[in-house]
């Protein structure tokens, strides 16, 4: 099994899973489609691209679990940076949050130099406070603290 074929069986298998729950959709009239159509066409060319995919995937490099191991560091800090962002949103509040999160995007899973990322993570951050919190109006979480108003 190589990577290709692998991905291919998360197509194949999703299409079959989307085939299944849209058939009991109703599919309408072919002037006056119903709810059932669009999943039931996306389903379909998701099971014949993931059948396409895992035949030609043949010929490809194969999976070695070690070096899939180094490679899975990167998206898990990403989700375990999520996850963080995530429980620390309502308590620390938007601006800190946001900051640290992209900063550890940026340093990080990114790779990019500690003060390249500050200064961007620190650039958006405010960017993003300043166009949601006050040009849009929108409640972002002010934390404890309540540093900015």
């Amino acid at each position: 099994m190589n990577r290709i074929r692998a991905g291919s069986l998360l197509f194949l298998f999703a299409g079959i899973y989307g085939f299944a729950l849209s058939i009991e959709l109703p599919m309408g009239k072919l002037k006056q489609p119903g709810p059932g159509v669009f999943p039931l066409v996306i389903s379909i060319l998701l099971i014949v691209l993931g059948g396409l995919i895992f035949v030609s995937g043949k010929k490809q490099e194969k999976i070695e679990l070690t070096g899939g191991l180094k490679e899975l560091w990167r998206p898990l800090s990403i989700v375990l940076l999520t996850v963080a962002f995530i429980i620390a949103l309502e308590r620390v509040g938007y601006l800190i949050t946001s900051c640290l999160y992209l900063l550890g995007l940026f340093w990080f899973a990114s790779g990019l130099k500690w003060w390249v990322a500050a200064v961007l993570s620190g650039t958006l951050a405010l960017a993003s406070w300043y166009l949601f919190g006050k040009i849009l109006g929108v409640h972002l979480p002010m934390g404890y603290w309540r540093l900015l108003p």
